[in-house]
Parts: structure tokens; C-alpha cells; sequence
């Protein structure tokens, strides 16, 4: 798990608290700083499993997550932001996804903190020129089955990391929103 952190002190704790219980959780989770001020380092210290790597600067989140799976020694790589929290088992359904023919990523299902049981989002949608934009932020969570979007929400998604290596993974130079969309338009195109 490749976790992006900007002056995370407040949710980062959580975050890897609920990566690190979960027994079918990640093998590794490497910590990106981008150039926290705040006590996000003494945080994440706390927790010595946890593989820590300051940028010493604040590059935007796509260049954090590229140094992040650079960084990363597995071949499946579930990009999370430092407020998620994960419930037991989110894992394995990501997995089961990659291995279905022409999955490139597989995003989870992400539910509002402060609204359990709705969605922040379960996906997207987007237009042929690349608007991209979220549809059921606020809605209450059913359990339909997995569904196809066009691009994986960059707040908690898994890919396997020859298909990020085919595809040239995210694009560094997308400071911050719509480096999701853009990573899924071009797996879509390929």
C-alpha cells in the first residue's frame, strides 16, 4: 500500500492502524511524504512496520504516488490518501477484480466518514473530451455488484504493477486532481 501524506497528523494514525489490523491487508506500506510541517513523521514513527519517505517538499500527490510504487517491492500496488481508513477484507475483492480480463485498476468502494453508510463515491463518470466527475457522492451505499468506471478514484485504488509499468503509471506533473482520470482514460486506451 503506497499512502500519500500532507500535514496527515490528525487522520494518519487511523489510516495505518486500519491497514496494519486487517489480516488480509497489504504485505508493505510505504508512507510518501510531501512535505508535511505539521507531526505527521513523529506519527507515522510510531509505527516501525511502516516504511517512511519524506519528499522534503510538497511535489503534488501524482509525483508522490510514482516515488511511492518506485518505491514499492510487490507486484500489486493499492494507492490510498492518508484520511482513509479501510474496513477488514477490503483487500481481497481488489485483487479478484485484477485478475478479471481487461481490468487495468480496481477501485474500492468509498464510504463518507462523517456519513457511514453513503457514499463519498463508487465511481465516475466522464465525457469523451475527459470531463470526469463523481456521481453518488451523498447516497445511501447499496450492495449491488461491482460496476465498470472509467477511472479509479485516486483515494483508494489497486493496480498490479506491470499494467502501471504498460500504461507509464501516473503522470507526476498532475499536482493535484484529475490524475485519476487521466490514469484511467489511458488505460482505457490501452
Amino acid at each position: 500500500a503506497v499512502v500519500v501524506t500532507h500535514d496527515a497528523a490528525t487522520f494518519i494514525s487511523a489510516t495505518l492502524r486500519s491497514l496494519l489490523d486487517d489480516p488480509a491487508g497489504p504485505e508493505e506500506i510505504v508512507v510518501v511524504d510531501s512535505g508535511s510541517t505539521d507531526a505527521t513523521a513523529a506519527v507515522v514513527a510510531g509505527f516501525p512496520t511502516v516504511r517512511w519517505h519524506p519528499l522534503g517538499q510538497n511535489l503534488g500527490f501524482g509525483a508522490a504516488v510514482v516515488a511511492g510504487v518506485d518505491l514499492a517491492g510487490q507486484d500489486l500496488v493499492a494507492v490510498l490518501n492518508h484520511d482513509v481508513t479501510v474496513h477488514a477484507g477490503w483487500l481481497p475483492p481488489l485483487v479478484a477484480a485484477l485478475d478479471a480480463a481487461k481490468t487495468g485498476a480496481a477501485m474500492a468502494t468509498i464510504e463518507l466518514a462523517d456519513r457511514p453508510g453513503h457514499f463519498n463515491t463508487s465511481g465516475g463518470r466522464m465525457t469523451v473530451t475527459g470531463i470526469a466527475w463523481i456521481t453518488d457522492h451523498g447516497k445511501p451505499i447499496d450492495d449491488g455488484d461491482p460496476v465498470e468506471v472509467p477511472f479509479p478514484s485516486g483515494a483508494a485504488f489497486a493496480m498490479r504493477r506491470s499494467m502501471w509499468d504498460r500504461v507509464g503509471g501516473m503522470r507526476p506533473d498532475f499536482f493535484l486532481y484529475h490524475e485519476d482520470t487521466d490514469l484511467g482514460w489511458r488505460l482505457r486506451l490501452h
